[in-house]
């Protein structure tokens, strides 16, 4: 679990590549894309981060969020790429 900057500095360095999701419980949109990243987490073996931005935050300045969800690409522990406004489409079968 991330309490601060230095145990979320500690996990990015566990890496070569982490991908930081920084989201909001009431976002519905942050639901659906939570899903897929815990599964693309899962798949690729690469970490994904989950972070509350309404619990933590300090973490949103960090990354200068604006908007969530928001995925942050951080490669070297440093941040290299930001996606926001993410949005999940279902196909139907």
């Amino acid at each position: 679990m991330i309490t601060d900057k230095k145990s979320l500095s500690s996990l990015l360095q566990a890496a070569p590549v982490v991908v930081v999701y920084l989201y909001g419980p009431h976002c519905a949109a942050c639901k659906s894309a939570g899903k897929v990243l815990e599964g693309f987490g899962q798949e690729t073996g690469i970490p994904v981060i989950s972070i509350d931005v309404e619990q933590y935050p300090s973490m949103a300045f960090q990354f200068s969020i604006c908007s969530l969800p928001t995925v942050v690409i951080c490669k070297g522990g440093q941040p290299w790429q930001t996606v926001t406004e993410i949005t999940i489409t279902e196909s139907v079968e």
